[in-house]
């Protein structure tokens, strides 16, 4: 699966665990707290944004399109079973028409029967979590950058521009070793040619190229 996916996956095994834990100590606000975080920060705010080009532009065999597809669907599962018990009406009606299924050809079907959330072991994955964690501290800090750029008006969109780092050794040699189509999808830019390593800061820097001309606009950010 694309590195992204498996992400997800694994801070939707978070999620599973922390929700499971809330109901079981009857702290029903925190189940529904986690719910709406995960959905806001880690599904609308990210992961919706990096798939679009996979999920509309990529062929509908290719496999980096049916990762993201197999990701969504157990992470649609999950969350229709994660808020049964606070918004039952709404879980059976996406358990009912989620595979295109007609409710009224099952009698009896329902959610609430079918089982809780199943977190399968492959899901946990630490060390590639930390990695994205990191990279996503890293986009903060891109979209930051493109944000001021914008409002300078030296550029109409992160898509117009390339965008360099300038980092310390550690930072440089870890984005050195991510694909760059990755980090394109990350950064929703045109091109990110290169990362420059600079021993003398522990800041790095971003520098935004724009597209169609030479003008250029530079920010910084710690992490």
């Amino acid at each position: 699966m694309h590195p992204a996916d498996r992400y997800m996956l694994h801070l939707l095994a978070g999620l599973a665990g922390g929700v499971t834990k809330a109901y079981e100590q009857f702290a029903f606000f925190r189940a529904v707290q986690a719910l709406q975080t995960f959905a806001s920060v880690d599904l609308s705010a990210f992961y919706f944004e990096i798939t679009k080009d996979r999920l509309y532009a990529d062929a509908a065999s290719s496999l980096a399109r049916r990762s993201a597809q197999t990701a969504m669907h157990h992470i649609a599962d999950a969350m229709a079973r994660a808020v049964a018990p606070v918004a039952c009406h709404l879980a059976e009606e996406i358990h009912a028409f989620r595979d295109g299924r007609d409710p009224a050809a099952v009698p009896g079907d329902s959610i609430v029967k079918s089982g809780w959330i199943a977190v399968q072991p492959e899901w946990h994955q630490p060390e590639l979590a930390a990695q994205w964690d990191g990279l996503r501290d890293v986009r903060r800090a891109v979209f930051k950058v493109v944000h001021e750029a914008r409002l300078a008006g030296l550029v109409g969109d992160a898509a117009d521009s390339h965008v360099v780092i300038v980092a310390p050794p550690p930072l440089a040699d870890f984005l050195g070793g991510v694909q760059n189509a990755i980090l394109r999808e990350l950064f929703l830019c045109a091109q990110v040619p290169h990362c420059n390593t600079d021993h003398h800061h522990l800041a790095f820097w971003v520098v935004i190229r724009l597209f169609s001309s030479n003008a250029r606009r530079t920010g910084s950010s710690s992490l």
